[in-house]
């Protein structure tokens, strides 16, 4: 995928008589989206603990004391996330949505997620969308404002809920393959610990006023309204999650 990365970067220089600012610009994104990769790549291959933890389930209890015993120490461990957003952030949010779709497709191909028949267009679309990446603005024309803030904690929450149904499916295989048992059984005895997690998840943005020169006594009285406004926002999407569930079956 880095050689990918290099000749999408590579192809445009040759293709557009480029100055050489902007080449060091060019140099510049293409750090940025090789950074982005591998920090993605070091994620994806790292041991997971919760696939040690379930691996390391006494074998001499029952398939429904392993279920209880997992579940005991998921709800007793579980993550407690928090999303912070940075007033002094360097990057745009427009640059860093970019930039996290376009990992997510260069993770894509590097876990060979398309297929033959799809790869040349998938390829193609993503070459563009680098691009246009590249040639875009990376850095805000101002401090992230609350509104900024509150936008790009909301795109973060959306996406850690949305991985909960492919993250619930690994952890079920994983035990099934380990241990055995019922598919129904085991997502309905863990789905509460497995849920606890994405059930609270807490968020910090628009509470720092560290380094920004431009908060004012406006912003700063504007900021419990945008802070309620981002709470029950972010209430109404977890309570669709819960939603979903229960129309699936699942106890929550």
């Amino acid at each position: 995928m880095i050689s990918f990365i290099q000749a999408v970067f590579k192809q445009h220089l040759l293709t557009n008589n480029s100055s050489q600012t902007q080449k060091m610009a060019m140099a510049l994104r293409q750090s940025i989206l090789k950074n982005a990769f591998e920090e993605a790549v070091c994620n994806y291959q790292s041991p997971s603990r919760l696939f040690q933890q379930i691996e390391s389930i006494p074998m001499t209890l029952s398939l429904d004391e392993k279920l209880s015993w997992l579940s005991k120490r998921l709800l007793k461990h579980a993550a407690m996330p928090v999303i912070t957003v940075h007033p002094t952030n360097v990057l745009s949010n427009q640059s860093l949505f970019q930039l996290t779709h376009i990992t997510d497709d260069l993770m894509q191909l590097y876990i060979n997620a398309i297929s033959d028949n799809e790869l040349a267009d998938f390829k193609s679309v993503l070459t563009s969308n680098i691009i246009n990446w590249a040639k875009s603005r990376l850095v805000p024309k101002q401090h992230l404002t609350p509104e900024d803030e509150a936008e790009y904690a909301l795109f973060l929450y959306q996406r850690v809920l949305a991985s909960f149904p492919e993250f619930r499916k690994e952890v079920v295989n994983h035990f099934i393959d380990v241990y055995g048992g019922s598919e129904d059984i085991v997502i309905t005895t863990l789905n509460k610990a497995l849920t606890k997690s994405y059930r609270n998840i807490f968020s910090w943005c628009m509470a720092d006023f560290d380094g920004n020169h431009n908060r004012t006594r406006k912003t700063i009285a504007n900021v419990i309204y945008l802070q309620n406004s981002i709470s029950l926002t972010f209430n109404i999407i977890r309570k669709s999650l819960i939603l979903e569930l229960n129309k699936l079956g699942l106890v929550v």
